[in-house]
C-alpha cells in the first residue's frame, strides 16, 4: 500500500526535507504509478525545490490520471 508513503513524504516536505520527500514519492510511484495524488504531491515537491519543469510535468500527469478516473 502506497498511502503511508504519501503521508511520510508530506511530513518530510513540511520539514523542508524536499529531496527525501521526492525520493519517497518516486518509490511510491514505482509501486503504483496510477495514483493521481502521488503525482500531485511529487509536483508540489518539485515546485518547492524550484524545479518548475518537473513540477509541470507531474502536474500534467496528475490531471491526466484524474480525468481517467484514477
Amino acid at each position: 500500500d502506497i498511502w503511508p508513503l504519501g503521508y511520510i513524504a508530506t511530513i518530510l516536505g513540511e520539514q523542508e526535507k524536499v529531496d527525501q520527500a521526492i525520493t519517497v514519492l518516486q518509490g511510491a510511484l514505482a509501486i503504483d504509478s496510477d495514483v493521481a495524488v502521488m503525482h500531485f504531491l511529487l509536483a508540489q515537491a518539485y515546485f518547492k525545490k524550484g524545479d518548475q519543469w518537473n513540477g509541470v510535468r507531474e502536474s500534467t500527469e496528475a490531471i491526466r490520471l484524474k480525468a481517467l478516473g484514477f
